[in-house]
């Protein structure tokens, strides 16, 4: 079974964790950001009639931010997107994807379950809106 998620809106890195006197803790934004996050990936699970699984996953996440002015021209002449080779890293996006499918509790029990990850980073074509896209398929037991 296949499983496919569109996050809207420019995608989302995990921040690093700040360390106060009291211990570890991340600031309200990402809190925030994290909980509007469950809310799509929880209207979009039950929609597919999705059944959390044990079995291996396949995971692909595609992230597509805004083209910036610099590289406008690129874009409306390559027609297509472009790699995103800039800040943030790419992990950074799905350590916070992962984190957040996995807080769901909707897909997969934990995330250690991912055997196979696949990730692009580009900037949007011309006028595209920029999104998350994660897909998640299960594997048979055996590789």
């Amino acid at each position: 079974m296949i499983l496919r998620i569109v996050l809207p809106g420019k995608p989302y890195p995990q921040p690093r964790v700040k360390v106060g006197k009291f211990g570890s803790y991340y600031n309200k934004k990402h809190k925030d950001k994290l909980k509007e996050t469950n809310i799509h990936i929880q209207s979009q699970v039950l929609k597919s009639h999705w059944k959390q699984t044990t079995k291996p996953l396949r995971v692909e996440i595609t992230t597509v931010s805004p083209c910036p002015q610099r590289l406008k021209r690129q874009v409306v002449t390559a027609g297509k997107r472009l790699y995103k080779p800039t800040i943030p890293d790419i992990d950074n996006y799905a350590k916070y994807i992962l984190d957040a499918i996995t807080k769901s509790s909707m897909i997969w029990l934990d995330d250690n379950q991912i055997v196979e990850l696949h990730q692009k980073d580009f900037y949007g074509r011309y006028g595209e809106d920029p999104f998350t896209e994660v897909t998640v398929q299960e594997l048979d037991i055996e590789g």
